[in-house]
């Protein structure tokens, strides 16, 4: 069994002439939402093998909450760069490269590749708004066989 945990970031201040969009940092909404989140998957006692986050300011902000929150519940954390805007077949090779031997990965991003990736497992999709968060507890020993694989659970957590 394979558990895969995907997060839309937290709520960002809005883009101006200054500031490019990898640099967005989040807004006080988006602290106070990825602080409910991280309390909420706390209580529901997952460990995290591993955590991937994008290289966005917003979406590491988001990712330091959780692990924060999290404490010791997380046994590894990563930025990637293929998480941030380098479109779907990207973000499937974060999660097929992934080891094995890691049974929960939690991935930290942005729409529509995170949509795209939600319509890729469950046939019905979902749409993420920022801090939303789905679980997926599949039936595949590899990484590599999720897209392929049934899906035995599905866990929808809103802020």
């Amino acid at each position: 069994m394979k558990n895969l945990i995907l997060m839309r970031h937290a709520k960002a201040l809005q883009i101006d002439s200054f500031t490019s969009d990898r640099n967005r940092h989040l807004s006080r909404r988006g602290v106070r939402d990825s602080k409910r989140v991280g309390a909420q998957l706390s209580k529901k006692k997952i460990i995290i093998n591993m955590l991937v986050s994008s290289p966005a300011a917003r979406a590491i902000e988001t990712a330091q909450i959780i692990k924060k929150k999290l404490s010791k519940k997380i046994r590894s954390w990563d930025v990637d760069e293929r998480i941030y805007m380098s479109g779907i077949d990207a973000l499937k090779s974060v999660i097929i490269q992934a080891s094995s031997k890691k049974k929960t990965l939690m991935l930290i991003g942005h729409n529509p590749e995170m949509d795209a990736l939600i319509n890729l497992v469950i046939p019905e999709g979902r749409h993420l708004k920022t801090s939303e968060v789905i679980s997926l507890r599949l039936n595949a020993k590899r990484w590599a066989d999720i897209f392929n694989a049934k899906v035995i659970k599905i866990k929808y957590l809103k802020k």
